[in-house]
């Protein structure tokens, strides 16, 4: 998106209207990764719905190239440093500066913008993470991929907020996938079957007494990714209602057995993960015979590992999957085999998706879309005329700095409401 980012910096489309006025004496804020945490945590449902307009916004009829007035997202191409010099540093070692910006029309008085022009206001989001891959850091009980965001005062240039944001990038994969899993799959799957919905009531949008069965997941890996996406889909909502998706049965498959425990253990005694919505937890290890079978009945299934090989028989997935895939990001891994993305209406969060290993023996067509695309419909892809033909549905990201931005946008908000983090003048 934005490939010819400066002389975009320039364009009069963004910057001939007014810009919504910031507060000039409020200080810089620092926030720590665990400060991060605890705001996000609280409203997975606010995460999702922020990443799900971030994800819009890169939308081919909402892009900042093709002229859209009313919302734009402008992402450069991330610039990348190897790191190799380093006694510690591994042959991929890196770091990635990733910035963004989210520009959304506004209604409001002319009063409350810098230097107003004409009646259109525009509120303008502008950050960058810095993201760095450090395999050593796991010697030092540190995440082996740190991440950092900067926010910006878009109009005076200066830093507004430093975040650690090692969490936040987890959770708003998580929320990316969890925007996808209530379009793709939950749309699906709604109405309820016969003999569920005991009435159809409309009461401000939400279908009361309706009742949607329990679904099965299975997820591949234990780590803070899973952890998040664990979380976020069960923050989902089913359409037309204000139920939250309930899962009946979780399988986790993990090569390190005691990491996929401690994740069990957690999550069975955390009470703000509402853990008595989930029946039953299974542990497996990778290559074990079971993993067939908990594929085979799963609704939901999630990788997030750097597996270079497909993680699972796709043959072995019933009619009517979705799967979100996050863990690869290179175009020499694969965790979905062909067979099972054959089968499926692919949707990617962005075009760089399409050059890793899962996808990149595809080609954008009817059946491979972007994500944006989805969201910009309303429905999702019961909107689409061949919908009642799909077989099943993948989800593959590979994230993007503009669900960054805004995610971090929302915690800063929320910290200065809560008083949260440490305010200072540079």
């Amino acid at each position: 998106k934005c490939f010819g980012f400066f002389s975009d910096l320039s364009s009069p489309r963004l910057y001939s209207h007014s810009v919504k006025k910031s507060d000039p004496k409020q200080p810089m804020i620092i926030l720590s990764d665990e400060q991060v945490w605890g705001i996000l945590k609280k409203n997975f449902r606010a995460v999702i719905d922020i990443n799900r307009k971030a994800l819009a916004s890169l939308s081919t009829d909402t892009s900042c190239e093709n002229g859209n007035d009313d919302a734009s997202a402008c992402v450069p191409s991330r610039i990348m440093i190897p790191y190799n010099k380093g006694s510690n540093a591994a042959s991929g070692d890196c770091t990635l500066f990733k910035p963004a910006m989210y520009t959304a029309k506004q209604t409001g008085n002319e009063d409350d913008c810098d230097n107003a022009v004409g009646d259109d206001t525009y509120s303008v989001t502008m950050g960058m993470k810095v993201a760095s891959v450090r395999d050593g850091n796991a010697k030092l009980g540190k995440p082996s991929v740190p991440c950092t965001i900067m926010m910006l005062d878009p109009a005076s240039g200066d830093v507004s907020a430093v975040l650690g944001a090692t969490s936040l990038t987890a959770v708003r994969t998580a929320a990316g996938s969890a925007a996808a899993t209530e379009l793709m799959c939950l749309s699906r799957l709604a109405p309820p079957s016969a003999g569920t919905c005991s009435s159809n009531t409309d009461k401000g949008g939400a279908v009361e007494n309706v009742t949607h069965p329990p679904l099965e997941m299975v997820c591949f890996g234990a780590g803070m990714q899973i952890e998040m996406h664990i979380a976020a889909i069960r923050a989902c909502q089913w359409p037309s209602s204000d139920q939250k998706l309930e899962l009946s049965k979780l399988t986790i498959v993990n090569r390190n057995q005691a990491r996929a425990l401690a994740l069990k253990a957690k999550l069975s005694s955390d009470g703000s993960n509402d853990a008595k919505s989930i029946s039953e937890i299974n542990i497996l290890s990778t290559g074990e015979s079971e993993i067939d079978d908990a594929v085979s009945t799963a609704d939901i299934i999630v990788t997030g590992t750097n597996a270079p090989t497909p993680l699972f028989q796709g043959k072995m997935a019933k009619k009517g999957v979705h799967i979100n895939g996050v863990g690869s990001y290179q175009s020499d891994h694969q965790e979905i085999d062909n067979d099972i993305v054959g089968r499926c209406y692919v949707c990617f969060d962005t075009v760089e998706a399409m050059t890793v290993g899962d996808l990149k023996h595809l080609q954008p067509s009817a059946r491979v879309r972007l994500f944006g695309d989805i969201i910009a419909e309303g429905d999702g892809i019961t909107s689409l005329d061949h919908f009642q033909s799909i077989d099943s549905t993948f989800f593959k990201s590979v994230g993007t700095a503009i669900q960054d931005i805004l995610t971090a946008e929302y915690v800063v908000q929320e910290a200065r409401k809560q008083g949260v983090g440490t305010e200072i003048k540079l």
